[in-house]
């Protein structure tokens, strides 16, 4: 091989690795979403790369109902979904770098609630919570619950970054006393920015 050729075969290959190397992105898997002249860190690529294997949302999840009535109970869900773009000050490590990722996640609380102010039943729980912006969708079993006398709100965080001001869907899988499972959707929720 002359030294022509195997400089034409070294920079094919340079160009193979530098287009493999670019940069992700989870919201819409484009490569330019990216500000240009930014590095991004190692947590960001991981994060990133996971939030990519969408898992396929089964169809009872996509068509839940927004509404369960029990008795005289008409249950609903209520959704504030933020990302929040205060600063965050962390140390430079791989600890501090995850704890950033955490806090410009997206967050999500969701409230249950009987539309006659009914107490929600004590013995539902959330199990798993979807939220879902086109084909790309984040789920989750880390949930917080919080209880009030009539409702209860159900929190997750860490999610992805997705953009303020897109829309979602979000659908919540619970568990009732007996074991059995229903599901609750509220469609078209915008996501909210704290600044």
């Amino acid at each position: 091989m002359d030294l022509t050729t195997k400089s034409s075969v070294v920079l094919s290959l340079l160009v193979a690795i530098s287009a493999l190397s670019g940069p992700y992105s989870a919201t819409a898997q484009n490569p330019s979403s990216q500000q240009p002249g930014t590095s991004r860190s190692e947590a960001d690529v991981t994060s990133d790369l996971a939030q990519q294997l969408i898992p396929k949302v089964p169809d009872v999840v996509r068509d839940a109902p927004e509404n369960r009535k029990e008795g005289n109970s008409v249950f609903r869900l209520q959704a504030y979904i933020y990302r929040d773009f205060m600063p965050f000050a962390t140390s430079g490590d791989a600890a501090g770098l995850a704890a950033r990722q955490r806090h410009y996640g997206m967050i999500a609380i969701i409230s249950l609630t009987d539309e006659h102010g009914m107490p929600v039943p004590v013995t539902w729980h959330a199990d798993t919570i979807w939220i879902v912006q086109g084909a790309s969708v984040w789920e989750t079993s880390a949930i917080e619950e919080r209880r009030s006398e009539t409702g209860c709100d159900f929190v997750i965080r860490s999610g992805p970054k997705w953009h303020p001001r897109s829309s979602v869907d979000v659908i919540m899988r619970l568990k009732d006393g007996y074991g059995r499972y229903f599901y609750l959707a509220i469609r078209n929720q915008t996501i909210g920015a704290v600044s």
